[in-house]
C-alpha cells in the first residue's frame, strides 16, 4: 500500500458527537488535551465563547488545573477543588461558579437546589470581559467544589475577623447589623483588606474609611 495515500486517514480528526443542546461528548480526562478537544468541538459562535473563557481563566489563574468531567470543562486550583465549569446549551453557554454564593456581585443564575453554586448565561455577542474576570479572580481565590464530598465552601471556617473590626462592631450596632447583612463575598473582601494592614492603627483606619460603604450595603468595588 502506498504510505502517502494512507496519511489522510491516519491524521483525520476524530469526529465528536454533539449531545442535546449541541454540547460536545468528550470522555473524562485531565489536563489541557481533553479541554482542547471540547473547545474544538463546540458548535458555531459558542466555540469563540469557549476559547475566550479558556484563555481568560488561563491568563488570570496561571496555576489553573483543567479537566473534563460530565462532558464539561472544569477549572480548579490544586488543593482547593473546582471553581468553574461551562456547558453548551441550545441558545447559550452556561458558566457555573461552584462557590458563586461568595462572589461579588452575585451571578444571577440559581435555583432552590443550587446550594453554593451560581451561574451566568453567555449569549451570542454577550461577553463582559471585566465582569467575568472579576468573578474568575474571586472564584479562584476561594475554596472550590470537591466531588469527593467535602463540605461546601460556605460551611468551612470563615476568614478570621481582625480585632479592630470586632471592637468597632461591638461599639457600633448599626455598623454591625449592616456588616452582617452583606453578601459573603462582600464581607470577605473587607476582611481581607482590613487584615492586610500590618499595623493595628492602619487596620482601625481602614474600618473607619469603609464604614459608610458598609452602611450602604455595598462592597469595596461596587459603584
Amino acid at each position: 500500500m502506498n504510505p502517502e495515500r494512507s496519511k489522510p486517514t491516519e491524521t483525520r480528526k476524530k469526529e465528536v458527537m454533539l449531545l442535546s443542546g449541541g454540547n460536545p461528548q468528550i470522555p473524562k480526562g485531565d489536563g489541557d488535551v481533553p479541554v482542547r478537544e471540547y473547545l474544538d468541538a463546540m458548535p458555531g459562535w459558542k466555540r469563540e465563547v469557549g476559547e475566550r473563557l479558556d484563555t481568560l481563566v488561563t491568563d488570570l489563574v496561571p496555576e489553573v488545573r483543567k479537566a473534563v468531567r460530565w462532558n464539561s470543562p472544569f477549572y480548579g486550583v490544586e488543593g482547593q477543588g473546582w471553581f468553574l465549569s461551562f456547558h453548551v446549551f441550545t441558545g447559550y453557554v452556561k458558566v457555573t461558579f461552584f462557590n458563586g454564593i461568595s462572589l461579588d456581585p452575585l451571578p444571577d443564575g440559581h435555583s432552590e437546589k443550587s446550594g453554593d453554586s451560581r451561574w451566568h448565561h453567555l449569549h451570542e455577542g454577550d461577553f463582559d470581559v471585566a465582569l467575568l474576570a472579576r468573578w474568575i479572580r474571586q472564584a479562584a481565590a476561594l475554596p472550590g467544589w470537591d466531588p469527593k464530598g467535602k463540605e461546601p465552601a460556605s460551611k468551612k471556617e470563615q476568614e478570621p475577623m481582625p480585632e479592630e473590626l470586632v471592637r468597632k462592631l461591638a461599639e457600633d450596632p448599626e455598623l454591625k447589623a449592616a456588616f452582617e447583612a452583606l453578601t459573603p463575598g462582600r464581607r470577605r473582601g473587607y476582611l481581607l483588606h482590613i487584615s492586610g494592614a500590618k499595623q493595628s492603627k492602619t487596620r482601625a483606619a481602614r474600618v473607619e474609611k469603609w464604614r459608610s460603604r458598609i452602611l450602604e450595603g455595598k462592597g469595596m468595588h461596587d459603584r
